[in-house]
């Protein structure tokens, strides 16, 4: 017969480790917060290619989502990455960029769309006279930075994750620089939403966008940038 005494003390421990698991839990979700939003769904791996010269990569797996692509190159002349899905077809190109060069570039993935890539197996087709360095990155996120932010670089880059809460979102948006430049939105789920500048060298301008009121195209959520400059460039992204 197990007496009072055993009884509650087998109470106590399996209460003391609850609350450790607890703990547990809440430390977790505590570093996922402080870590930019990171959710509970399946964190997908980089895949990193290198060469050096022009050269075929191996075929990888683009999921549902965005794709954002990192690149280093070495050479002197063009950098040429051409994205062609398993039968060999032409899916666009990520990068023509003139040499040495370091930047990223954003598409969406998503089933259906005409513009990015549809959810399947992949392979990149480099030009090149030099070494280089491709890193492709799917990100999980479940958060985004808050409203107002501002988000500046040079060149060629990929920014986000932003959330956009309903009402009125204004882009102001500068470009420094001599050649084309261009700054799409993309939806976390891969949809390509909006075009919200395209210019040849210098720009400034701003852009609107209602969400979630119904009365366009953009609901609320978690969006990302890709920008396509040779200058520096400063996006301000405010609520009214």
């Amino acid at each position: 017969m197990v007496s009072r005494k055993t009884v509650g003390a087998i109470a106590v421990i399996i209460v003391a480790a609850a609350l450790v698991l607890a703990a547990m839990a809440w430390g977790d979700s505590t570093r996922a917060g402080a870590d930019g939003g990171r959710d509970m769904r399946q964190q997908i791996d980089d895949i990193a290619f290198s060469g050096n010269g022009s050269s075929v990569s191996e075929k990888f797996a683009l999921e549902a989502g965005v794709m954002i692509l990192h690149m280093t190159y070495s050479g002197s002349n063009y950098l040429i990455v051409n994205l062609y899905n398993e039968s060999g077809y032409l899916r666009g190109m990520l990068a023509n960029e003139k040499g040495p060069f370091e930047g990223s570039t954003l598409i969406g993935v998503q089933n259906g769309s005409a513009v990015g890539a549809v959810p399947g197996k992949y392979f990149m087709e480099v030009e090149a006279t030099g070494a280089w360095n491709i890193t492709v990155e799917q990100p999980r996120v479940n958060g985004g930075a808050a409203l107002p932010d501002t988000i500046s670089g040079r060149g060629a880059d990929a920014s986000g994750p932003l959330r956009l809460g309903n009402g009125s979102v204004t882009f102001n948006i500068t470009h420094v620089g001599s050649s084309s430049f261009a700054v799409k939105l993309w939806a976390d789920d891969g949809t390509y939403v909006e075009l919200l500048a395209s210019e040849l060298g210098n720009f400034a301008g701003e852009r609107v966008l209602r969400v979630g009121d119904g009365s366009g195209s953009v609901s609320s959520g978690i969006y990302w940038l890709s920008v396509d400059a040779d200058g520096e460039w400063v996006i301000a992204v405010t609520k009214q």
